[in-house]
């Protein structure tokens, strides 16, 4: 289990790759969590004799897929909670480095399956999921 391994804020200073951040908080440990690195190209193309041309701007773009299996419905709320801005913070460990770093990053995609649904003594609905997945794609 990665305790601690991912913190979230939303107020920071500096810039790429030397952010500082004021409001770090624990953000829930996934059960599992993929990363990619990708590489960013302005304007490629493939010339008429099949060769490809590449104009690469940024190497090693960082995009985590946090998973999370068998939660609430208070973590799932926390978790959308924190993610609500267009942008925020994350301090979590560099693959490539091994040390914990800040990256300015945004939520893409979140998706969720609903293990049952169930009514509290006041008639409100309590979800309990069997999965929840969002990816973090780095600015």
């Amino acid at each position: 289990m990665l305790e601690n391994y991912i913190r979230i804020g939303h107020n920071a200073t500096g810039s790429y790759g030397n952010y500082v951040c004021t409001d770090l908080a624990d953000f829930p440990t996934p059960s599992e969590m993929p990363y990619t690195l990708n590489d960013v190209d302005k304007d490629p193309f493939t010339d008429l004799a099949g060769f490809t041309h590449r104009n690469r701007v940024r190497i090693d773009v960082l995009t985590v897929d946090l998973n999370y299996k068998y939660m609430t419905d208070e973590i799932q709320a926390y978790i959308l909670q924190r993610i609500q801005p267009e942008w925020f913070y994350v301090e979590l460990i560099n693959p490539k480095t091994k040390r914990k770093e800040i990256h300015k990053m945004y939520a893409s995609s979140k998706s969720t399956n609903v293990l049952k649904a169930t009514k509290d003594e006041n008639g409100n609905y309590i979800n309990e999921y069997i999965s929840f997945q969002v990816t973090l794609v780095e600015e």
